[in-house]
């Protein structure tokens, strides 16, 4: 957006953060670049073409890991899944060999 705006020469209203929960609005034009926070309270000026090749990037990251960790939730759903039902049949098969142990003890 600050790009295209930036092409047609107009006036851009952002909306900024002071602190946690106090927000200032802004009218800037002429931008060249944005400040982005990178963690660890960094903050990096980038040009405006380089910020979005970066958040760009890290936004195919983000869904390349978002599809490997629902791929890995499905695996996992299926072990438990596995595991509930191993579980069930040593269930059984336990109250089987107690019935057949009352049932000996009864005869005998």
């Amino acid at each position: 957006m600050l790009i295209e705006k930036q092409e047609e020469d107009q006036e851009v209203v952002l909306d900024f953060a002071l602190s946690e929960q106090i927000f200032a609005k802004a009218k800037v034009k002429d931008v060249s670049s944005v400040g982005l926070w990178l963690g660890a309270d960094v903050m990096l000026e980038y040009p405006l073409e380089e910020a979005r090749q970066l958040l760009t990037t890290n936004l195919e990251n983000a869904k390349n890991s978002l599809k490997a960790n629902s791929k890995d939730l499905d695996i996992m759903k299926d072990f438990s899944t596995t595991t509930e039902v191993s579980i069930a049949r040593v269930y059984n098969f336990d109250v089987t060999r107690k019935r057949g142990t009352k049932e000996k003890k009864a005869i005998g």
